[in-house]
């Protein structure tokens, strides 16, 4: 819901929109966020009462209706006018989810649990617009709203199966329904439902007589509710008027970008890539002699090829960060190229040669390897193909979100190779590496 408008926004406003026969100007725009905003704030203010009157699980269900019109508005929009109705309808789910999920989850779990599934709820908030960000990306306006609306209807179809909440139905004296209720939650567990059944019995008649004898206006006769109020008001108004809705078109450098073009942080990287690549050599050299011992004659010739293709590998990773896509943008590419090729053909070769090729026993902690070796390969592979997809399609339809796409598969690739080299760890657990006068080797 949240994370529709980054992606959506600039379609909307291209030549070509996919809605209207105009492009959308900024003004125009700007109310797709503002009329959520409103929207939610008059549902935040009556939610509590639905909730109160109809009960949690029954709000819960009807919070997937606004969230379905709203993307059904979204999908057959053919005016400005659909979108702002559907937007309407998407801070009224808004207002009721913020609301209602800290309740309902408040209200069902266990003190142990109680405070991490709280937090989930903003992580899991967050997450949702991070999807769609990249959603908007891959998909085009109609598939990736229509994808939207697979979400709510998949929501109501599972929430119609949990239950009520046993706080709930004390307080409306349901007390058989409570019992079964946190009979289900707490797995059958008999003495945790009669001890907890006798909690919330004495809360509920705790609050029967506090909501009896407090008015609303005594609420504001007390200088530490108004206190309260207050601290909460300048909380969320500073975070609300900060633009927490901004359009964000691309949310992620590149390497090369986070790395800057300002002293002294590019001479500590060069010097950091620099250091690095005389410990890879190092390793390269240990693992030719790891070769020569312990793998079979009839695969030196194989083993030959791991090693040049690592060596151009590290040579190559030297020359991408030491000459920068805007100092020699050819030779970035060129570097940036043949490290993507040789260091996958170095890990394919190199897990071949320790599956298939040693004339040793395979010890516990080299089966740890081969087995991370094979997975970060194959995240390698994966991060390397979508990065070249991701990159194709920034430099043919300079898409908002695509160059961010590239650069998180780009750190994918970088991680992961990262992650293939550290097998040596692994590799080398039993070895010791010994340097003299006559020069260093493995034992």
């Amino acid at each position: 819901m949240v994370g529709w408008q980054s992606p959506t926004i600039p379609q909307l406003q291209s030549e070509n929109p996919p809605v209207g026969s105009e492009p959308m100007t900024d003004e125009a725009a700007s109310w797709l966020t503002g009329i959520t905003c409103i929207s939610a704030t008059i549902m935040s203010l009556t939610v509590g009462m639905i909730a109160d009157r109809f009960g949690r699980k029954v709000t819960g269900c009807l919070m997937a209706l606004p969230f379905c019109l709203s993307w059904l508005f979204t999908i057959f929009a053919t005016e400005h006018m659909h979108l702002y109705i559907a937007r309407f309808f998407a801070g009224i789910s808004g207002g009721m989810v913020l609301f209602l999920i800290p309740l309902y989850i408040s209200e069902i779990t266990s003190d142990g649990i109680r405070g991490m599934l709280g937090s989930l709820v903003i992580f899991l908030l967050n997450s949702g617009i991070l999807f769609g960000y990249i959603l908007g990306a891959l998909l085009s306006y109609r598939l990736f709203s229509i994808s939207m609306l697979m979400l709510p209807l998949l929501y109501f179809a599972l929430f119609v199966f949990m239950p009520e909440t046993p706080v709930y139905l004390v307080r409306r004296n349901r007390i058989n329904e409570a019992i079964r209720a946190l009979t289900w939650l707490r797995n059958g567990h008999k003495s945790t439902v009669e001890r907890e059944m006798l909690r919330l019995q004495e809360e509920t008649k705790e609050f029967t007589v506090s909501e009896r004898s407090t008015k609303l206006l005594e609420l504001f006769r007390d200088r530490a509710t108004i206190k309260g109020l207050l601290i909460t008001l300048g909380l969320f108004g500073g975070q609300q008027f900060s633009g927490i809705f901004a359009m964000v078109y691309n949310f992620l450098p590149s390497v090369s970008a986070a790395i800057g073009h300002y002293r002294p942080q590019r001479d500590i990287w060069k010097i950091a890539v620099a250091a690095q690549a005389l410990i890879r050599f190092l390793v390269l050299i240990m693992y030719r002699r790891y070769y020569k011992e312990h793998i079979y004659k009839w695969a030196q010739n194989i083993c030959n090829v791991a090693t040049i293709t690592y060596a151009i590998e590290n040579i190559s990773l030297v020359t991408l960060s030491f000459w920068t896509s805007d100092e020699n943008y050819a030779f970035h590419k060129l570097s940036f190229i043949t490290f993507l090729i040789t260091s996958f053909i170095h890990m394919l070769i190199a897990y071949f040669i320790m599956r298939n090729c040693r004339n040793i026993t395979k010890e516990s902690c080299e089966a740890t390897s081969l087995k991370w070796k094979r997975r970060t390969m194959i995240l390698n592979l994966l991060c390397i193909i979508f990065a070249c997809y991701f990159f194709y399609r920034h430099n043919k339809y300079c898409e908002p979100i695509v160059y961010s796409m590239f650069a998180l598969s780009e750190y994918g690739v970088v991680l992961s190779n990262m992650g293939f080299h550290s097998t040596a760890a692994w590799d080398f657990a039993n070895s010791r590496l010994m340097v003299s006068g006559m020069g260093f080797r493995i034992i």
